[in-house]
């Protein structure tokens, strides 16, 4: 009697070697994992430190002196402002002389002292913003704080606000006096335009058999005219309050914030006219091409309807229908193709309002449209 192999035990070696190499290989897979990066993964990490890195401009009085750059920890903008507050008290402190400026040199950076006071630090990485040496940017940094504070309290002294005191009363009185002249020189006018316009604007209407209406002429002239006034006495004003506002340092920030409301927009507005010049340019071209099409093709459908054009099958009643039906087929192509190009058609608002008005024509015009289709039908039937 043969008796039968044993493979159980050659089973659990295989079983216990199959264990030892899949722990073999999660130990080699952990040491890996906690190795140290690549060279590559280092350099990627510093490129990343100096993105995050970010400069500003320390600005004093509307006047930027010099960059600084920031870290994460300390951004560039709380330090420019930290900065400007230093000078700013520095300016104010009579006592402090600029003359006691002077730039104390460290091993990794560059101080600027006014006396004793502790005005900035220049280090390396702020050089590198202008691709300077640090202790020749010092300097020139230093040179800079000096004229600013100079300047702020040469604005504010006694002599010079008493100056611009009695120029901002000067453009006062001058500013009413023009207004008084132009109040004069509008009444004059007025009365010019209503002695030698209005008799020839009624004139006018009864050569056009009352199609021109000159009570309505008179008031529209009359509508210019007070239109142009307004802008003309609104920008007197305007010159007026930018001149007195900025002759005074209190009273800058308002100058600038009133320069920049109102011509900040007509900028914005120039700026998009010309940016849309090709676009109005392609539009007029359009309308150009689409108006004398409409005008050759009812040219021949005008040939038809009087016979010197025949075709088989189509009676010369068709004509002026068909014709309009064509051209308002290829009105609807010309808004299609010049949609894209209409300025500001790319805007939420402008769609919005276009949508609007197609569900108002779509439920409002339904009787009307079938009305349309009801007379064509009629018409292409020769029911009458």
């Amino acid at each position: 009697m043969k008796t039968q192999p044993n493979y159980k035990p050659q089973r659990m070696k295989l079983f216990s070697l199959f264990l030892i190499t899949l722990l073999l290989l999660l130990i080699t897979h952990t040491q890996n994992s906690f190795a140290a990066p690549p060279a590559d993964s280092i350099r990627t990490g510093e490129n990343n430190l100096n993105i995050r890195q970010s400069t500003a401009a320390v600005e004093f009085e509307g006047k930027i002196l010099f960059y600084v750059r920031g870290i994460t920890s300390f951004p560039a903008e709380e330090r420019a402002q930290l900065i400007t507050e230093r000078l700013k008290n520095i300016a104010e402190n009579d006592s402090i002389n600029t003359g006691s400026l002077r730039v104390e040199e460290l091993e990794d950076r560059s101080n600027i002292l006014a006396g004793d006071d502790f005005v900035v630090s220049i280090l390396d990485t702020d050089a590198e913003i202008e691709g300077l040496d640090r202790q020749l940017l010092a300097e020139i940094i230093k040179t800079n704080i000096a004229k600013a504070i100079n300047s702020y309290r040469y604005e504010r002294s006694s002599s010079v606000l008493l100056k611009k005191v009695l120029l901002a009363a000067g453009a006062t009185v001058l500013l009413l006096i023009l207004l008084f002249l132009f109040n004069r020189i509008s009444r004059r006018l007025d009365n010019l335009l209503q002695a030698r316009l209005k008799s020839r604007i009624e004139g006018f209407e009864t050569q056009s058999y009352h199609l021109i209406q000159a009570k309505q002429l008179w008031t529209a002239l009359r509508g210019l005219i007070k239109s142009i006034k307004i802008i003309f006495i609104a920008l007197l004003i305007f010159l007026y309050l930018e001149f007195v506002l900025r002759s005074f340092p209190l009273t800058k920030p308002i100058a600038d914030e009133l320069f920049s409301l109102i011509l900040a927009p007509l900028g914005s507005l120039a700026m998009g006219f010309v940016a849309a010049l090709p676009n109005i340019f392609f539009l007029i071209v359009l309308f150009i091409v689409i108006r004398y099409l409409i005008k050759l093709i009812k040219l021949f459908f005008t040939g038809v309807n009087q016979g010197t054009i025949s075709f088989a099958n189509f009676d010369s009643e068709w004509a002026l229908p068909t014709f309009k039906i064509v051209r308002f087929l290829i009105i609807i192509l010309a808004v299609v193709v010049a949609y894209p190009y209409i300025p500001g058609s790319d805007s939420e608002a402008f769609k919005g309002i276009s949508v609007i008005l197609g569900i108002m024509f779509s439920i409002g015009s339904s009787s009307f449209i079938s009305n349309i289709i009801a007379g064509y039908s009629l018409t292409y039937r020769r029911a009458f």
